[in-house]
């Protein structure tokens, strides 16, 4: 199974006076959808998808949609590729009541989602997911055999962690998992 694991585009940021909510669940800006738009053709060419999901913050289903109206597929939400919160301003805004997640539990619900993916869809098939960057860190890292904590944040800081815009991992069994692009 194959798995193209794109993370959201760029966020609205600076939001302090905003409600706790929308902090922790901003949209994309405007340069956000122009980045992912000019993903369409490589995310297209990868394609065929088997299957199509998303985060359901609001800057994920933006990117879906962009990708849903350039590529032609339709997107299921997804709570296991899903962050309830935001880093904005160097500080980490959880949506209310969910202040147990840290990067452990979103490298535990990623893989879960991969594991969900391949017993639902099979060995041949190829993925779409749309997340974002603590999920991609953590299954790359969980493929890599880091799982501290300290190490997912290094490696979800990492500028070349999605340096095209989408990591893609593969996986014959739906645990043991290969970065491959």
């Amino acid at each position: 199974m194959k798995v193209v694991l794109l993370p959201h585009g760029k966020k609205v940021e600076g939001l302090s006076a905003s409600p706790e909510e929308i902090q922790a669940n901003p949209p994309m800006t405007v340069a956000g959808l122009e980045g992912i738009l000019k993903l369409v053709p490589t995310i297209k060419e990868m394609g065929p998808y088997t299957a199509s999901y998303t985060s359901y913050s609001s800057r994920a289903l933006n990117t879906a949609s962009v990708l849903a109206m350039g590529v032609g597929m339709m997107f299921t939400m997804d709570p296991n590729i899903t962050v309830r919160g935001n880093l904005d301003e160097k500080r980490t805004i959880l949506y209310p009541g969910c202040g147990h997640e840290n990067m452990a539990f979103w490298q535990m619900i990623g893989t879960k989602a991969i594991q969900n993916y391949f017993q639902n869809h099979g060995n041949d098939s190829t993925i779409l997911a749309v997340t974002h960057r603590p999920i991609v860190g953590g299954i790359v890292g969980y493929a890599r055999g880091i799982t501290s904590e300290d190490g997912l944040n290094t490696l979800v800081n990492d500028p070349m962690l999605v340096s095209k815009g989408y990591v893609v991992i593969e996986t014959n069994d739906g645990v043991n998992l290969t970065v491959v692009e």
